[in-house]
């Protein structure tokens, strides 16, 4: 077997100069795995901005089962594993069962709309995955008890097959409504004007 070095080298030279470029095509490649995923199960709209090795996701929109689910987050590569970081936006997302730290995870639910005043929030979640074949491995998920300033932090570990695995069940909550209301076109007709004096 010959090896040619000088282009070996020269294969070597390019690459460093163009680090910058592959991470960003691989931030976009990662993006793509996870629009396409998100988009077989639900309509999505995002605002994503590419920078050099990540992609800040603005603002993420998509429904579950007709449950609107609002967030943010960002997206870092470093082949071949990924991280994405997600907060809510509007709104929260309680978690209706916490389960032990132990425990596998099969999969991510969401089982509706609704509040409960004991259930925890989700602040923010980190997964950590393989970019191909595309995998999240983990899942750290932080927490904030209702009525508490404290925050909770447990990573659990997607192990589908697992005989004990459970879902992460989740519920989201709308957002507060605003204060107020608003007078319907016949009773704006109808509301005394303020005069304005000369």
């Amino acid at each position: 077997m010959n090896i040619d070095w000088d282009k070996l080298y020269l294969a070597y030279d390019w690459a460093k100069e163009w680090q910058v470029l592959l991470a960003g095509l691989l931030v976009f490649l990662a993006a793509v795995i996870f629009a396409f995923a998100i988009i077989r199960s639900a309509k999505l709209r995002a605002q994503v901005r590419f920078l050099n090795t990540e992609a800040l996701i603005d603002s993420l929109h998509f429904e579950v089962d007709s449950i609107p689910i609002q967030l943010r987050g960002r997206l870092t590569t470093s082949p071949p594993v990924f991280g994405l970081t997600l907060t809510p936006e509007k709104g929260a997302i309680e978690l209706v069962s916490l389960l032990d730290s132990t425990a596998d995870l099969s999969s991510i639910r969401v089982l509706g709309e609704g509040r409960s005043d004991r259930q925890p929030h989700l602040q923010l979640a980190f997964a950590r995955g393989t970019l191909w074949p595309p995998f999240v491995s983990s899942l750290t998920i932080t927490t904030e008890e209702p009525g508490h300033l404290l925050s909770f932090q447990t990573t659990y570990f997607f192990r589908p097959r697992a005989l004990d695995a459970s879902p992460l069940l989740l519920r989201s909550v709308p957002a507060a409504q605003e204060a107020g209301f608003e007078l319907e076109e016949t009773e704006r007709e109808l509301a005394p004007r303020a005069e304005t004096s000369p």
